[in-house]
């Protein structure tokens, strides 16, 4: 996670320079998106321009490059198996667990209220758990990040232990002397900023906030609905940060990067490539039957300009060369024009009559010692058969490799 953060932000720092690659996203509804066209259009536009894929478009619009769905029904099944897990004093599998639902929870884009609600359990947990294993330091980092995750975090005294409840009670002193990012915030309507779990500030839509840095990311929420994530940065004295909660609510990610839209298609699109933080943005255009693909061209008025695709020439076919290797036997020839199953065939074929061939000739060999005519005569027709079948089967190889070789000058 930290890791995608850093990147994040070092996208941030750098900006859209020249040599950033473009954008693609789909503009209309999503209903409409036929997966087979576009993907062509994609590819051909590819061939022109360098192209941002689908998780670096995520990265760059949320900080995180893949996202996950989690259910309240599915999260409160992970909290009860890791119950009984602990409860059959199956720990290890527990925590195991109890880390999947975890991970699976920063991954998702816009959490519900229920969601929040619930996994602030998970951590409690799991310090819980680190501290019955006697790993007292790992329960403490892990009960600094989840105070400063979620914010309204409460500890029940009754159901945990008093060493559990003075933990997070240290960890939320100790928060409050580690790294503090200040958050200059606009939004374009008044509401909530919140974190994972818990209301940092309301009623306004400009914003002056102390955040710590392990708080990882925040939510803007308007008459229960809440903005896609914004990453924090995990360093740094003060981040200005503007939330569109409009186009955040129209933004779309599956199958593929879009937005709908109805009167504002130009502004969005013209927002939504500050937000990508790219050079060019290309839309493709669902409402227009076919579908077409344009770019965004800035300036004093911004508009749409149609993109002709290049078509991709056929590739060319070389020219099959002659070469001596195509007449060698046993199936060479073959092999060396990469026929691999009719080298095979030649070659069994021909080594199994060679050796027919062999042996019938050193049966007539033996005949001619034994002063034996009628046997010798016999022994002579075996050999010439054999003989007859073996060089034919040569001819036949080297004649079909030869055919194969011009039969390819004639279609070039």
């Amino acid at each position: 996670m930290e890791i995608m953060w850093l990147a994040f932000c070092l996208s941030l720092s750098l900006g859209a320079s020249a040599n950033e690659p473009a954008a693609l996203v789909v503009m209309g509804p999503p209903t409409a998106f036929a997966e087979q066209a576009f993907f062509g259009a994609f590819e051909q536009l590819l061939a022109q321009e360098k192209l941002l894929g689908l998780p670096q478009l995520y990265l760059r619009l949320t900080g995180q490059n893949d996202f996950a769905v989690l259910s309240r029904k599915e999260l409160q099944k992970t909290i009860d198996e890791a119950q009984r897990l602990e409860a059959n004093f199956q720990s290890g599998r527990a925590a195991a667990l109890r880390q999947e639902g975890m991970n699976k929870f920063q991954r998702v884009l816009q959490p519900s209220e229920a969601l929040r609600e619930m996994a602030p359990e998970l951590w409690v947990a799991q310090v819980a758990a680190l501290l019955d294993a006697e790993q007292p330091i790992v329960a403490f980092e892990w009960a600094l990040k989840a105070r400063a995750m979620f914010t309204q975090l409460k500890i029940d005294a009754a159901r945990y232990t008093p060493a559990l409840v003075g933990l997070f009670e240290n960890a939320g002193k100790a928060l409050q002397k580690e790294p503090h990012l200040t958050l200059d915030l606009s939004t374009s309507v008044p509401g909530e900023v919140v974190l994972s779990s818990g209301v940092l500030a309301q009623g306004k839509s400009q914003f002056v906030l102390k955040i710590p840095h392990l708080a990882q990311r925040i939510w803007f929420k308007d008459e229960g609905q809440f903005s896609l994530p914004y990453p924090l940065p995990p360093f740094g004295a003060r981040y200005a940060l503007h939330i569109d909660m409009d186009l955040d609510q129209r933004l779309f990610f599956k199958p593929w990067l879009g937005f709908k839209c109805t009167q504002t298609c130009l502004a969005d699109a013209v927002l939504l490539q500050k937000r990508l933080r790219v050079p060019q943005l290309f839309v493709w255009r669902l409402e227009q039957n076919p579908p077409s693909l344009e770019r965004l061209v800035l300036g004093d008025t911004p508009h749409f300009e149609k993109v002709e695709l290049i078509k991709a020439a056929a590739p060319v076919k070389p020219t099959p060369t002659f070469s001596p290797a195509i007449l060698a036997p046993f199936g060479l020839g073959q092999f060396y024009q990469q026929r691999v199953a009719m080298g095979i065939f030649f070659s069994v074929v021909e080594s199994a009559l060679l050796g027919w061939h062999v042996w019938t000739w050193q049966q007539h060999a033996a005949a001619l010692d034994e002063n034996d005519l009628a046997l010798e005569r016999q022994r002579r027709a075996d050999r010439n058969l054999s003989a007859g079948f073996f060089y034919g089967a040569v001819v036949v190889g080297l004649g079909e490799a030869l055919w194969q070789h011009f039969k390819g000058l004639v279609a070039e």
